[in-house]
């Protein structure tokens, strides 16, 4: 599900990336830098308000490709939690380097994102653990990993 809402942001289909998010979204969020010093940060708890930012993006051609991802389920809630490494460029990112990272929750019921929250900045991932065992290389192979 993943993998196929980032290739309908990569084709810059944004009615179709909407479609992977649960109509109840929590948030959407994106912070690139600090915005303190002069970085970006975008909130979306809405899908018309993510269709424009999608939008937005696709004229920036943003491409994004996953390099890790961890999962975790919750039973009680029905809720996949996920934790993820990904390769995100686009004209207006060069600034704030090729790596982003987040965290999200997945709506088991419906199979979309309820939640995600990314952050991209230079160098984020300099004393980070990496989230899975293991050398996502060549670029572009993704690495899953489960908790138990």
């Amino acid at each position: 599900m993943v993998i196929n809402f980032f290739a309908a942001i990569n084709e810059g289909d944004a009615n179709r990336a909407i479609d992977y998010v649960a109509p109840h979204l929590g948030w959407f969020s994106v912070t690139e830098g600090n915005p303190r010093d002069g970085g970006r940060h975008f909130v979306a708890r809405d899908s018309e308000t993510l269709r424009d930012y999608f939008n937005r993006r696709v004229t920036m051609n943003e491409r994004i490709h996953l390099v890790e991802i961890d999962v975790d389920y919750e039973r009680a809630r029905n809720v996949g939690h996920v934790q993820y490494v990904i390769g995100r460029t686009a004209h207006d990112l060069r600034a704030y380097g090729d790596t982003a990272h987040g965290k999200g929750a997945i709506d088991c019921d419906e199979g979309k994102i309820a939640v995600w929250s990314m952050g991209q900045a230079k160098d984020i991932l300099r004393g980070i653990r990496r989230i899975c065992p293991g050398d996502p290389s060549p670029p572009r192979i993704a690495i899953v990993c489960a908790r138990r």
